[in-house]
């Protein structure tokens, strides 16, 4: 009867794991949705900062700073508040929910830049959804 109650009580908090981690226990959609504002904000200065440690180490090393310097580069006048409101957006397909957030940013940045048209940001999409089919945990 113990046992049982264990299974009960834990069940939930490892088949929740599934539904917002991929099989690389990176966040995704789900995830997103679920997590309050702060937590969204605190998230997403994070990745930034994540990428901007990348992009000294990369320089260091004498490795292809260039590339990741455009990603770095934040699109004019944007904000977080922007990255997260294209996050939303994003997420608020539900053909999207599969894809992590780390793949996603660099839609929400191609997107926010501006550089690519509407064609090449849904085949990015696209591509990003079937990168997620391929890590979803099952």
């Amino acid at each position: 009867m113990k046992a049982l109650l264990l299974v009960l009580v834990f069940s939930p908090a490892v088949f929740a794991q599934n539904l917002y981690m991929d099989d690389s226990q990176i966040a995704n959609g789900r995830f997103w949705r679920e997590t309050p504002h702060i937590a969204k904000m605190m998230y997403l200065i994070g990745v930034g900062h994540g990428l901007q440690i990348a992009l000294v180490r990369a320089g260091t090393d004498g490795k292809c700073p260039e590339k990741l310097a455009s990603i770095v580069d934040a699109p004019p006048g944007a904000i977080i508040d922007d990255y997260e409101k294209e996050f939303d957006k994003l997420y608020s397909d539900g053909e999207n929910l599969q894809i992590n957030v780390l793949l996603a940013w660099s839609y929400v940045d191609a997107k926010l830049k501006g550089n690519l048209t509407r064609e090449q940001l849904e085949k990015m999409l696209i591509g990003l959804r079937q990168e997620a089919a391929r890590h979803v945990q099952r």
